[in-house]
């Protein structure tokens, strides 16, 4: 059996006896700058990789979390709101809605859009609650070949928001409100 310790005490003493090779002053200021050399560039490198890492990193986290964390249904109501967007409360109205759309309306985490832009369903999870929004209260129902399913990611969201700024704001229906026999108020 090899006693480790004795085998390294050996070399120790080896190297204490000055049998170790020696080099010139001038051959250790080359070795001496050229390895301050190599340690920088070596410092340099590391710094940058981590850096990039760090960045690569953190985009795929914020991915992540994006594609695992849709839009609430607050910030959807929020967003159609400004765009003139109701949410419809009529369940006879939801469910002549309803027969519009095509079958695989109930998939978890999509929205489907009418090709008017007049009508939106978010469907919110896999046990979630589907929500109906209309646009113009005067708007046909759409047929079943006129819908386009859309995920329900923060890029879809900024892209129909870019397309509903696009769109023409709806007209508000001119109503008379009647006070006395002779005397009307109209409103816009």
């Amino acid at each position: 059996m090899v006693n480790h310790t004795q085998s390294i005490t050996r070399w120790l003493d080896f190297f204490d006896k000055g049998c170790a090779p020696k080099f010139s002053k001038s051959f250790r200021l080359k070795k001496t700058s050229t390895e301050i050399f190599v340690w920088l560039a070596t410092l340099i490198l590391l710094w940058w990789f981590a850096c990039e890492l760090h960045s690569l990193t953190q985009k795929k986290t914020i991915e992540h979390y994006l594609n695992e964390n849709p839009p609430s249904i607050l910030l959807w109501k929020t967003v159609l709101e400004k765009h003139q967007f109701l949410a419809i409360q009529d369940i006879n109205r939801i469910h002549k809605l309803q027969k519009s759309l095509p079958l695989q309306n109930l998939d978890p985490h999509t929205f489907w859009v009418d090709q008017t832009f007049q009508w939106i369903v978010i469907t919110e999870g896999t046990f979630g609650k589907t929500h109906y929004f209309q646009r113009n209260s005067e708007a046909k129902l759409p047929s079943a070949f006129l819908w386009s399913r859309r995920l329900n990611h923060w890029q879809e969201l900024d892209d129909l928001t870019k397309t509903l700024s696009g769109l023409p704001k709806p007209e508000k229906k001119q109503t008379i409100n009647r006070k006395t026999k002779d005397h009307f108020q109209f409103s816009y």
